[in-house]
């Protein structure tokens, strides 16, 4: 429970720096914890939690999974295989939420889609709305490359109301802007998709996530030019 407590805090912290400095610590906390893992394995094998270990990989395949997506998934990988050996269940869950999008990302959809169905179980089960937020998304985001749009809408807004819940902020931030840019390429809705393009840019230049904010800002510049204003564009 400590471990939870302090993983807590530490994102907190996270939240606050760069991608970069992010990554840095992330990187050094998880050399850390191997290196006291084995000084406690040695010690005493029988009492070692790597919960705390879980986590960190669990958070550097988070940082890289947008820009490395193979170091991610073996990050993913391992968290997942040691958050089943400790039946550490929220660090299952989080595992194969990285899991579901990495696949997303590499457009394996069907084992995306498994992934993130199986995240949102286990995180329906320890009602931890963070998760079921980012699961959601996730699945939201597999309807729409699999053209079933209206469901994608549904599951996209499930995911928002979720993470405004949770005060999740990249799932809010990264789902307006899937909101914003299903609007605009889908049902040519302008109005719709300028409406939550706007509350996406908004929302993550206060949170400071300056990938989402680039995300918002090149659908409004497709928005714009759909409005005839190349030269705002």
């Amino acid at each position: 429970y400590s471990c939870i407590k302090a993983w807590v805090a530490l994102k907190f912290l996270l939240s606050m720096l760069d991608s970069r400095m992010r990554l840095f610590i992330l990187i050094f906390l998880l050399l850390l914890c191997r290196a006291a893992t084995a000084i406690a394995l040695q010690a005493n094998p029988s009492k070692v939690n790597d919960t705390s270990r879980v986590n960190l990989l669990n958070g550097l395949a988070t940082s890289l999974r947008e820009t490395d997506h193979d170091v991610a998934l073996r990050y993913a990988e391992e968290a997942y295989q040691l958050a089943r050996e400790l039946e550490y269940l929220k660090g299952k869950a989080t595992a194969l939420g990285n899991l579901g999008w990495i696949y997303y990302r590499k457009a394996d959809f069907v084992k995306a889609l498994q992934l993130s169905i199986e995240s949102m179980k286990i995180a329906e089960e320890l009602g931890d709305k963070a998760e079921m937020a980012r699961a959601m998304n996730s699945i939201a985001a597999v309807s729409f490359e699999q053209k079933q749009y209206t469901k994608a809408l549904a599951e996209f807004r499930k995911a928002l109301a979720l993470g405004y819940e949770a005060r999740e902020d990249k799932v809010v931030g990264r789902t307006l802007n899937n909101m914003a840019y299903l609007f605009l390429s889908v049902n040519n809705q302008v109005d719709s998709a300028e409406f939550y393009c706007r509350q996406a840019v908004a929302y993550t230049e206060r949170t400071k996530d300056s990938y989402l904010t680039s995300f918002g800002l090149r659908t409004m510049g497709d928005i714009l030019i759909q409005r005839g204003k190349i030269d705002e564009a």
